[in-house]
């Protein structure tokens, strides 16, 4: 069974390699079709040059039906055609035919010109979801392409991204892992919320060539090669960090941070450094119950699962055969693809039984991504190592701790991009008939990096990972969030400080 399983391995072959970027939308296209969607003629379009469309799904009437008739005419000219409408223009990034709207009153260069300010931030708000099925898209990448600031989306494909004016003439580029890139001109976007569609992507087998590879031999290249892959110098990361408690599925607590990090090479074993810019955080004590019960989690654990640098039991060399490794699929990652490989222990492992996925890039060898969880039969055997404080009267149970880890490139070197934990709980209150859900969720987003102005900072600065984040003190400055990129929760954030706010409110009152 695992020899039938190993043999998947591609390499995309790409159509019409000799046009340049410059040439593409003069490329002369045979193209004739009748009774199809115009979502179905660009994809076909796109297999034809090597291109792929990116767009806003409220540009383009996807689903309207069309006929197309064309020899020997230029790319330009079928799609004036095909969408017809004069307000439409393109622009060719790196792979993308980016088709956008010229002269649009409420975009966000329109409103730009309000301001003359170079140091006036723009705030763009956005949903990813699937072109498809409209399912949203839950912690993808969202950057400014070719430059080292970037955001992730929330669990329903929201984004609030917070850019300096002078990213205007960029490209916002969206990525999301077994879907085509999209790049949007960031002067084309609405000043309202832009609702961007990813469009899902399969390998054709008729496009590509099959070579052997072993799941395992894939990882031990991977982790040799991480000299060549990940950053060998220090840098100095810009980073939001939050920390939810969820009661019932209601907010308990929110607590935010925007930090430094020191980040030494990923080549040495120095430890990394936090220093904490600005805190803030909201106690909904009436939901809560009790402080009493704190969940591990935070600066540390977020510091801890880079795990390039602290090399986890499921890459580490000495312990691959603890572990059933599975080829399963070649999927899109970024910009070019990836092998998604499964793993899951093979006996019960304290402290390292886990399962997941890893995603290595197929040219680079690259671990670009991870999702994991501690597997379901060993949960319920780590609540020392999953529960900071308790109250006597509490029993606090594990259910589920399921972790996401992240990176992405910069000048072709890989940086952390995020880490994210979500881990659940059941509560029982010896004074309660019913236990109460709780869950923890922690995310640790790299919103800017820093490879030249590094200086390692005083001892003083430095912050204490160990503790509870929520017991660290801090002083709330309004004037000062408005700067930094944060990931949208679920619930608007404001609206949630605002109701916990109330709630403290009353209680003191």
């Amino acid at each position: 069974m695992i020899n039938r399983i190993i043999i998947i391995g591609i390499l995309l072959l790409i159509s019409f390699t000799g046009i340049s970027q410059d040439q593409v939308l003069e490329t002369p296209v045979t193209y004739k079709t009748k009774d199809i969607e115009l979502y179905d003629a660009l994809n076909e379009l796109s297999e034809m040059v090597g291109y792929t469309f990116s767009y806003n799904a409220d540009l383009i009437p996807a689903n309207k039906t069309i006929k197309a008739n064309f020899k020997n005419e230029e790319l330009q000219l079928v799609l004036d055609n095909l969408l017809n409408d004069t307000t439409l223009s393109y622009q060719v990034v790196e792979k993308q035919i980016v088709i956008y709207k010229k002269n649009k009153l409420n975009n966000l260069a329109a409103l730009h010109k309000e301001f003359k300010d170079s140091s006036y931030q723009i705030t763009i708000h956005g949903k990813v979801i699937d072109q498809i099925t409209e399912e949203p898209l839950a912690y993808s990448n969202v950057s400014i392409l070719g430059k080292s600031i970037g955001t992730v989306t929330n669990e329903d494909g929201e984004f609030i991204f917070k850019i300096p004016a002078e990213y205007l003439p960029s490209n916002l580029a969206i990525s999301f892992v077994g879907y085509k890139n999209a790049i949007i001109p960031i002067s084309e976007l609405s000043s309202n919320t832009n609702i961007i569609y990813l469009q899902r992507s399969t390998i054709n087998l008729q496009e590509v060539v099959i070579r052997y590879v072993e799941p395992k031999s894939l990882i031990k290249e991977a982790v040799e090669k991480i000299p060549e892959n990940y950053s060998t110098q220090d840098n100095i990361y810009t980073v939001f960090y939050r920390e939810i408690i969820q009661r019932n599925g209601d907010y308990a607590a929110v607590s935010e941070a925007v930090l430094n990090v020191f980040k030494s090479p990923y080549t040495n074993y120095h430890s990394d450094h936090i220093r904490l810019l600005k805190s803030r955080k909201n106690i909904d004590y009436s939901i809560m119950d009790t402080i009493f019960f704190k969940l591990k989690g935070g600066l540390r654990a977020s510091l801890y699962l880079d795990i390039i640098k602290n090399s986890i039991s499921f890459i580490d060399l000495d312990k691959l055969d603890l572990y059933d490794y599975k080829m399963a699929n070649i999927v899109k990652f970024d910009n070019g693809t990836a092998y998604e490989i499964e793993f899951e222990p093979l006996f019960y492992l304290k402290d390292e039984s886990f399962r997941g996925k890893i995603y290595i890039d197929t040219e680079t060898s690259a671990i670009k991504a991870v999702e994991f969880e501690i597997e379901p039969s060993a949960i319920s055997k780590m609540t020392q190592e999953l529960v900071v404080k308790k109250n006597w009267r509490l029993k606090v149970k594990p259910v589920s701790a399921k972790y996401r880890v992240s990176y992405r490139s910069l000048d072709g070197i890989l940086h952390l991009n995020l880490v994210r934990g979500e881990l659940d709980f059941k509560v029982n209150n010896r004074k309660r008939l019913f236990a109460d859900d709780y869950k923890t969720i922690f995310e640790f987003a790299v919103n800017d990096i820093d490879t030249t102005n590094v200086d390692r900072f005083n001892r003083k600065e430095i912050i204490n990972t160990e503790k509870v984040f929520i017991d660290q003190e801090n002083e709330y400055d309004a004037e000062f969030w408005g700067e930094y990129n944060f990931i949208k929760p679920d619930e608007p954030l404001e609206e949630a400080l605002v109701r916990i706010a109330k709630n403290l409110d009353k209680l003191e009152d």
